[in-house]
């Protein structure tokens, strides 16, 4: 029966009635705001889109699925950057029902439901004087941001998303709640998508009360001279060595009556905030501060302001490369290409990636362990005419990059940023390839989970 029929739709009607799913058809008032991601594929329209609210309503889902031959795709969220989580006539699941965020008793854990925002776990947290590690964009999943590596500017203290997860719950290709045990749950930090749906996970958190943070922007006109300036006093601080509470960014983006600048996002995640007042400081003189907003507040709050960093509904893809450090020939790229941005909300920026995120663990299968900075060439545009041009601007640099610093290149790209059709899993996984081919055929061996990341094939 081919997917996408009457029949078909008949059916899954009659198979959501006996669960908690919600099911919304093309023909549904809210099916195009509930189907709306982060990035739009107009040309990737659902069959369907089913909102289970339980792990046994996706059990069921999956296993009429893999009854019925009808492609679906996950979404936990719906920030892939390439749109992935719309496959045009393929069942969407979306999992933001699931979104329950609890704490433990002893406040070391939290369980966080599949479908999670990074907001709900961070207000959650909040609330009780926690914080475990997320990104910067409040509209991100949870689970989808984790579990294929979660950098964020708490990695250097803590460690990656990944690193948090101490138990996992996932749908299996045959429809069976599972546990993880710890030989899956070193692939699912880093890699779970591929293997099952993830319908909890389980997560350590830290007692804080609030954090340092906000943004620092330097006056550029002088564009590369306050670029250079900024990099050289940073390289210095490193050498030096920095905090592990310390977590900076560096971005250029076109802000509104302002025009192109370099700024430095910065958090402090320690609860001696007069020594992160100091460090604030120290952040801020790298360049020639024209405007600082930071101050304490809660990791919800810093969430919050940088929803504008990523609107929903924009269009075409990002993209992304590994750098060892700073150097001269990667900071003299990343000057020339950004000198001129392409427009339509299009930014750059670089996660330093160093303490404890940095270290050597066989417990992930995630990679890179080592000093270096991802760089986030945010192509992403809300004027969909500019798609061309910024897809363009982020692959030149990015070959830019590979070319003329290809000494300075680590790795083989973040998988969560990595455009569609551009991912070697060998290169990505090194060492742990094969154990996640084992795993594949051990837990998904006919590929029900083929729309999910890593896409890996026995």
């Amino acid at each position: 029966m081919a997917p996408g029929t009457s029949s078909i739709l008949t059916a899954l009607e009659a198979s959501t009635a006996e669960t908690t799913t919600t099911l919304l058809t093309p023909s549904s008032p809210d099916f195009d705001a509930i189907a709306l991601c982060y990035v739009r594929r107009p040309e990737a329209v659902p069959f369907a889109i089913a909102r289970p609210s339980n792990a046994e309503a996706v059990a069921a889902l999956i296993k009429f699925c893999v009854a019925h031959s009808l492609d679906f795709v996950i979404r936990s969220g719906g920030h892939d950057s390439a749109g992935r989580s719309q496959v045009a006539g393929a069942l969407m699941i979306d999992m933001r029902l699931i979104n329950s965020v609890s704490v433990s008793s002893d406040k070391k854990t939290a369980t966080i439901g599949g479908g999670a925002l990074l907001r709900d776990v961070a207000e959650t947290l909040s609330a009780q004087e926690l914080v475990t590690p997320g990104g910067t964009i409040g509209t991100v999943g949870y689970v989808g941001w984790a579990t294929l590596g979660g950098y964020g500017p708490m990695s250097a203290n803590f460690g990656l998303g990944c690193d948090q997860i101490v138990a996992a719950k996932l749908v299996t290709a045959e429809g069976k709640l599972i546990e993880a045990d710890e030989e899956l749950l070193k692939a699912v930090r880093g890699a779970a998508p591929t293997f099952g749906v993830v319908v909890e996970v389980t997560v350590k958190v830290y007692p804080l009360k609030e954090v340092l943070s906000g943004i620092v922007i330097y006056e550029s006109s002088n564009f590369e001279s306050t670029v250079t300036q900024w990099t050289n006093g940073l390289n210095k601080l490193l050498e030096a060595g920095l905090p592990p509470a310390l977590g900076v960014m560096l971005s250029v983006m076109d802000i509104p009556q302002m025009g192109r600048v370099f700024f430095s996002v910065f958090m402090w995640s320690s609860p001696d905030q007069n020594e992160g007042r100091q460090w604030a400081e120290k952040i801020a003189s790298l360049g020639p501060a024209i405007l600082n907003t930071i101050a304490p507040t809660s990791v919800a709050g810093f969430l919050k302001a940088n929803d504008m960093l990523a609107p929903y509904g924009s269009y075409g893809q990002n993209n992304t490369v590994n750098v060892r450090g700073l150097t001269s020939k990667v900071v003299e790229t990343i000057t020339k290409h950004t000198s001129e941005l392409p427009g339509g909300g299009a930014f750059f920026a670089g996660h330093l990636v160093r303490g404890s995120s940095a270290q050597p663990t066989d417990k992930s299968v995630f990679s890179p362990r080592s000093n270096h900075i991802m760089l986030e060439l945010l192509s992403v545009t809300t004027v969909q005419d500019l798609v061309g041009k910024c897809n363009a601007w982020a692959s030149t640099l990015k070959k830019d990059i590979l070319e003329n610093a290809s000494d300075d290149v680590i790795g083989a790209g973040y998988i969560s940023l990595l455009p569609a059709g551009e991912s070697d899993w060998s290169r990505i996984y090194g060492e742990n390839y094969q154990l996640l081919l084992d795993l594949k055929r051990k837990y998904d061996p006919t590929n029900v989970f083929k729309t999910s990341l890593p896409k890996l094939i026995v």
